[in-house]
């Protein structure tokens, strides 16, 4: 069901210059590293790798990739399990609860990240960004958004 259209009182003008500038600040061809790992219905520490460089920081890969290195030595085969699981599962906060005894995978910042990318049509991020979207989009609009946080 697509949404409701903006109200008439809706600050068309600032919500068209926000969405403009977020999107000239956005790099569409960052999205490429995740062409090998879209839509998979579970992870493998390299997948689970990849999603984190797309997602992280620079500076905080190589402390990721350490931490899920360890992990996996001493969990073999967890981390596509809890990714399985958490992509199949039933909602949001079950979602969440399979990932987070992953290292870098608890909490909806990164969480999210790695259910989105297994499954974009049903799950989506839910970090500092798309926050800052709904705040942009109650700003701009009278009509409420749900305040999910």
């Amino acid at each position: 069901m697509p949404p409701p259209p903006l109200h008439t009182d809706a600050n068309r003008a600032k919500l068209t210059r926000w969405i403009t500038e977020w999107s000239l600040n956005y790099n569409f061809g960052h999205d490429d590293q995740l062409k090998n790992v879209v839509r998979k219905r579970s992870f493998d520490i390299n997948d689970v790798i990849t999603i984190l460089r797309w997602k992280l920081k620079k500076v905080q890969v190589p402390d990721a990739k350490k931490a899920l290195e360890g992990f996996d030595a001493k969990n073999p085969g967890k981390i596509a399990a809890a990714t399985q699981a958490a992509i199949a599962a039933p909602n949001d906060a079950t979602a969440l609860d399979q990932l987070a005894g992953i290292p870098w995978l608890q909490g909806p910042s990164v969480g999210t990240v790695v259910l989105m990318v297994g499954d974009p049509d049903r799950w989506t991020v839910s970090d500092v960004n798309a926050n800052r979207t709904l705040v942009e989009v109650r700003d701009a609009t009278t009509t409420p958004v749900v305040n999910y946080m």
